[in-house]
């Protein structure tokens, strides 16, 4: 099911659901990946043409877990933004949040499956993606 069939409303009642907690969710189509705002609790979600279901659960789930693990407080202080620093520091938390939304939603481990054929060609690396799928 692609990204046009989906139910964004479903999606929020989702995202908010598992954070427990009322996010701001916000479907973005000039969003180029996913994002939260642990500042202000806003859930940032791209509209893909070619998103289809499990992809767009897995950016929720991610994405969830910020707002449930990240630390409003300093975080943008200490990761700064930009730099080695900034992606090192980053590559680390998700893989750290990545964990601990496996442990809280079980079900969730296998919507990563998709994120990781996607980004399996990841030509360089030093890419980011590359780093996260060693830490996984």
């Amino acid at each position: 099911m692609l990204m046009s069939h989906l139910n964004k409303t479903s999606k929020d009642i989702l995202a908010r659901a598992m954070a427990q907690e009322d996010i701001t969710v916000q479907h973005s189509a000039s969003a180029q990946t996913a994002a939260f705002d642990v500042q202000n609790r806003c859930l940032i979600l791209p509209v893909w043409k070619d998103m289809d279901n499990a992809m767009y659960d897995m950016l929720v789930g991610h994405e969830v877990s910020h707002a449930l693990h990240t630390p409003a407080q300093g975080w943008q202080d200490f990761v700064g933004n930009s730099g080695m620093r900034h992606m090192f520091v980053n590559v680390v938390e998700d893989a750290r949040i990545e964990r601990m939304i496996k442990s809280k939603f079980q079900a969730f481990a296998g919507t990563l499956l998709p994120l990781m054929r996607h980004f399996k060609n990841a030509t360089s690396s030093k890419s980011p993606v590359r780093m996260f799928r060693r830490l996984l």
